[in-house]
């Protein structure tokens, strides 16, 4: 339970674990508590949170270097 107040994942207020929001922690028939904030914390794959990211400024593209196109419509001449 330790990991998981240190990881921000849960609180305790009154004594009672809760989600970080204030709710309570959802039951799912066969998982214990600790399961379920694992499950609900956990990543999706291929996605990686903004705060693990060290250099921000990649995420950021500078308005004067980008190229502009343009949309056209090709019409062929009717024969």
């Amino acid at each position: 339970m330790q990991v998981h107040l240190d990881l921000h994942w849960i609180i305790k207020v009154d004594g009672l674990v809760r989600l970080p929001d204030g709710r309570l922690i959802p039951k799912d028939g066969n998982k214990c508590m600790k399961e379920v904030v694992e499950v609900l914390n956990k990543g999706k794959a291929g996605i990686i949170p903004v705060a693990k990211i060290q250099n921000k400024t990649a995420l950021f593209q500078d308005s004067m270097h980008l190229s502009t196109y343009v949309q056209s419509q090709c019409i062929e001449d009717p024969i």
